[in-house]
This record gives structure tokens, C-alpha cells and sequence, in this order.
């Protein structure tokens, strides 16, 4: 169940003297729509909001609170060490349910997190579950090895062509490896079929952070039948 989740998740866990320790924290709003869960004290804000189809699923409600924890245990972990900051630290996470292929659930996070310095940082992360039969690696998707290279090629390419930067630095994280394509979602067609896929690039991933976070489409992939 979602709810109780959210209620360990904040209760427990959490640095002595962070203004959240021990609070019994569960997410704001009705169960049939997007709900949220926000927090504040001395020198931190934190939100988290999750779709309606987290409590619809449980497997994708546990799955998403359990994310949400990796993030936010470490941050609360790393601000009780922190004397004091000029500005206050920052975490959001916000998961979306994007449009999906027939029979398939597909979600993406978007993650925010400030905790000094010159700017923030974005990460992003993807899941697909299959009612029949539970969460599917996205990259599995994509077909075999050798699909899966001529895919990053593609992606390769167009990051090649759209960005004026280090090319050496977008080869390397667009290689065909899975720790590159964590943000990776198949594309409906008119017919709910898959089309194609999209993958999100966090900030440094394949260029300087004044690129921001780089998207691609490669459209008329076939990917796996499901």
C-alpha cells in the first residue's frame, strides 16, 4: 500500500535534529489523482509527487516509494552534517506517467536536487511494466546486442549533429551500455503499438551542463512485440 510506504519512508531512517525525524509523513491530496508529499524546515524543502496508477498498482507504487527513498535517506543523511548553508538545499521528485504502448505502463522520473554550490542537479529515470507480466527493462525492448548498438549509433549520431561540443564526450555516454539508457521509454503509434523509443541525458552525461539535460527520438523502431 502506497500510503503506509510513504509513512515509513519519512519516519524512519532520518538524521537526530533534522526538523523531519520521526514525523508521521504521508502524501497530500485524494487517492484518485497525482498524490504529493511535501516537506519543509531549517534550510530544506522536499517534495514528491506520484501518479494515480502508483495506487492503482502496488507493485508500481512499492516500486516507486523504494526509489524515492534511495534518494532521500542519503539527503537527509547528508544534510544533518552540514553546519549551515547561505541557501537552502533542495530535493524534488516528480514521477510522470507517460504515453504508453497497449498493455504497458510507461513512467518517468524527473529528479531535482540542490545542495550548495553553483546550480542544482537533473537526473532522470524510466520504467516500463507489462500487465502481463510485471516491470520489463526498457533496453530489452530495444532487441538483441546488436540492436541495442545500432540504437545508441542512432542516438549517437544525433547528439552529434544537434550539439557543438566535445564529441568524445557524447560517444562515451551514448555507448551501448545499460547504465547510459536508464532513461529510456518505448513510443505509442496511432495504434498503441511501439514506433519508436525516447531516452533523456542527465546534465554532464554527454555534454557540458550548459547543454542542459539532451532528449532523443529515434522514431520507427520496432522494438520487441508485446
Amino acid at each position: 500500500m502506497i500510503r503506509s510506504a510513504l509513512t515509513l519512508l519519512m519516519a524512519v531512517g532520518l538524521p537526530a535534529g533534522s526538523d523531519a525525524a520521526g514525523r508521521d509523513v504521508v502524501p497530500y491530496g485524494p487517492p484518485d489523482g497525482p498524490a504529493f508529499w511535501a516537506d519543509s524546515g531549517h534550510m530544506y524543502t522536499v517534495t514528491v509527487e506520484y501518479p494515480q496508477v502508483a495506487y492503482e498498482v502496488p507493485a508500481i507504487g512499492d516500486t516507486l516509494v523504494e526509489f524515492a527513498r534511495g534518494f532521500l535517506e542519503p539527503f537527509f543523511g547528508r544534510l544533518g552534517e552540514v553546519d549551515g548553508s547561505p541557501v537552502p538545499w533542495e530535493m524534488e521528485i516528480r514521477f510522470r506517467r507517460e504515453p504508453s504502448p497497449d498493455g504497458l505502463v510507461c513512467l518517468m522520473a524527473h529528479i531535482y536536487a540542490y545542495e550548495g554550490g553553483a546550480h542544482g542537479m537533473n537526473w532522470s529515470s524510466s520504467w516500463v511494466y507489462s500487465r502481463r507480466e510485471g516491470f520489463i527493462d526498457p533496453v530489452s525492448m530495444l532487441g538483441d546486442s546488436a540492436d541495442f548498438a545500432a540504437f545508441a549509433a542512432a542516438v549517437r549520431d544525433t547528439l552529434l549533429d544537434r550539439l557543438d561540443s566535445d564529441s568524445s564526450w557524447i560517444v562515451e555516454g551514448t555507448l551501448p551500455e545499460p547504465s547510459n539508457y536508464k532513461a529510456l521509454l518505448p513510443l505509442p503509434d496511432s495504434g498503441r503499438g511501439v514506433r519508436g523509443f525516447r531516452v533523456d541525458f542527465s546534465p554532464y552525461q554527454v555534454a557540458p551542463y550548459v547543454f542542459g539535460a539532451p532528449q532523443v527520438i529515434v522514431r520507427d523502431w520496432p522494438g520487441a512485440e508485446r
